[in-house]
């Protein structure tokens, strides 16, 4: 191999090419492939703040179904719980009225018994009286009768 001036040249002119291809077209190639990778990049970051704000959202949205969820389970057990509270108080509101009003009619019926009875037996001694007075035919004012006599009659009857 010759060392000579065209090989000087060639080398010369090579490293002269190979400075200007660099300074013309490798620098502002290089630099559209940075600017876009800068550009990707960015919105790749972009992109995953966005799936993460996402995914919290969505989390979020979750936790606040759940919660829902589980208050409108409540409600709905405090609901029953309650019904069943009311309809125990009615049922024992009722059955104490029923029970007062029971012991109410107890107590007219044993008045009204009463009454009845003592209504009866004047009735009794009235009927007796003139019963008397028809069959001896004089006026009785003094006549007298056996009250137990009265009430075994009426026990009997």
């Amino acid at each position: 191999m010759e060392f000579n001036a065209t090989f000087i040249i060639s080398a010369v002119s090579f490293i002269i090419f190979t400075l200007i291809m660099n300074w013309i077209f490798y620098k502002p190639v290089k630099k559209i492939m940075d600017e876009r990778k800068a550009y990707i990049d960015d919105n790749y970051n972009e992109a995953n703040s966005v799936k993460e704000k996402t995914q919290a959202l969505l989390d979020d949205k979750n936790e606040k179904i759940v919660g829902a969820q589980k208050n409108s389970r409540k409600l709905v057990s405090d609901g029953v719980e309650q019904s069943k509270k009311n309809k125990e108080n009615l049922i024992q509101n009722a059955t104490k009225t029923s029970k007062d009003k029971i012991q109410e009619a107890k107590a007219n019926l044993s008045t009204e018994k009463e009454q009845a009875s003592n209504e009866l037996k004047n009735s009794v001694y009235d009927l007796s009286k003139n019963v008397a007075e028809k069959i001896l035919g004089k006026n009785v004012d003094n006549f007298e009768y056996d009250e137990n006599l009265v009430n075994e009659a009426m026990k009997n009857a």
